[in-house]
């Protein structure tokens, strides 16, 4: 079957990838900010209540206040409390801890949370399968040398036989030259030899 190597699609797609993944560490450093603000509130509302709710105890001790301003002191300082809880429960899930934890107030914390998080880590792995595709498009030998001979162009199909190029290690290259009768007696064996060819780029390989 023949196939096109082309990784213009294959590096789209790991900047895609990658792109996805910061958004999403962006999304979740947002939220968690976001959080430790609501509980920064909730803490405040809570306090307030709570010393609302002290001077209104106070207050029904010496008969100074009503029945109706004491039940609404009280039901602010519940509500307050509950909204706290569950700020409090918000971010606990976000940070990804037990129910039993106190979540951490501390951004120092975030990127812990982030490289955690189940999101961050499914767009990892998309980012590193799209690695691997990309990587899949390169061509690369099982030795070191010089390129001696393509056997491809640009926007070729290829099949699983097909022979893209050819690597020779120059420590090891016998070069097979036509030499003039009129030379052939200056020639002697050990002689030291520079071999040049098209396909090496001018580069001179030296032999003897």
């Amino acid at each position: 079957p023949a196939h096109v190597v082309d990784e213009r699609e294959a590096r789209e797609s790991l900047e895609s990838a990658e792109i996805a993944l910061e958004e999403i560490r962006r999304s979740i450093a947002v939220q968690l900010s976001s959080l430790r603000g609501e509980n920064r509130t909730a803490t405040v509302t809570l306090d307030q209540a709570k010393r609302a709710l002290k001077n209104a105890e106070s207050l029904k001790a010496v008969d100074g206040i009503s029945e109706e301003d004491f039940r609404k002191a009280s039901e602010a300082c519940a509500q307050a409390q509950s909204t706290q809880d569950d700020a409090y429960d918000r971010l606990r899930v976000a940070q990804g801890i037990e129910n039993d934890k106190t979540p951490s107030t501390d951004p120092k914390r975030d990127q812990e949370v982030i490289d955690s998080s189940p999101s961050y880590r499914k767009a990892k792995l998309s980012v590193a399968s799209a690695r691997r595709v990309l990587d899949g498009c390169i061509f690369r030998a099982d030795i070191a040398g010089t390129v001696t001979e393509m056997n491809i162009a640009q926007g070729d199909r290829l099949k699983e036989e097909t022979i893209v190029a050819r690597i020779e290690d120059p420590a090891s290259v016998k070069a097979e030259v036509n030499v003039d009768e009129v030379d052939i007696g200056k020639i002697r064996e050990g002689m030291k030899a520079e071999v040049t060819a098209d396909s090496m780029l001018g580069k001179e390989i030296e032999g003897t």
